[in-house]
């Protein structure tokens, strides 16, 4: 599917609004008028984008445009960067994941993993390049209460990796 440079930009501003927490995750109503209705009936038709409304609990509803699946997934391809780790292109979703479980091993609670419950929030295929690329062990734990977890953990070349790249 072909967009041209006008719906790209409206995919674009609508995206930069999803992380406004102000606005919901949405681009307001008040915005639209700056597009041409045929362009964003287009989106919407196309499942680039979907009509939303943020309701308040005074019963106040806010309607706007936050992207669809297939406008996600666009942005997500054309925007994503790729880190370089030697000959090896890593997506920055991937980082994003080897951050995550990071943060989760210096959580006292979870015995210093990702627990494999929490893991399973990502994509499958996701966890098996970092698994398989040695970013990412899997861990399992028994204590002697007969107690077990199941979870990963980052490597050093992870950890090495997230400190270049100024993360931790």
């Amino acid at each position: 599917m072909n967009l041209t440079e006008r719906e790209l930009q409206i995919l674009k501003n609508v995206r930069f609004f999803s992380k406004m927490h102000r606005y919901g995750g949405m681009l307001p109503a008040k915005y639209l008028l700056l597009y041409e209705n045929d362009d964003l009936e287009k989106l919407i038709g196309q499942d680039f984008l979907e009509r939303a409304v943020l309701s308040t609990p005074s019963n106040t509803a806010y309607p706007g445009l936050r992207l669809g699946g297939a406008g996600k997934k666009l942005i997500d391809e054309a925007e994503s960067p790729a880190v370089k780790d030697g000959n090896l292109d890593i997506p920055i979703e991937l980082v994003d994941i080897m951050e995550d479980i990071h943060h989760f091993s210096r959580i006292g609670r979870y015995r210093g993993l990702m627990p494999e419950k929490k893991a399973k929030e990502y994509e499958s295929s996701d966890m098996e390049d970092l698994l398989n690329h040695g970013y990412v062990f899997r861990v399992k734990i028994r204590w002697a209460e007969g107690k077990k977890c199941d979870g990963y953990v980052i490597s050093t070349k992870a950890h090495r990796l997230l400190r270049s790249l100024r993360i931790i």
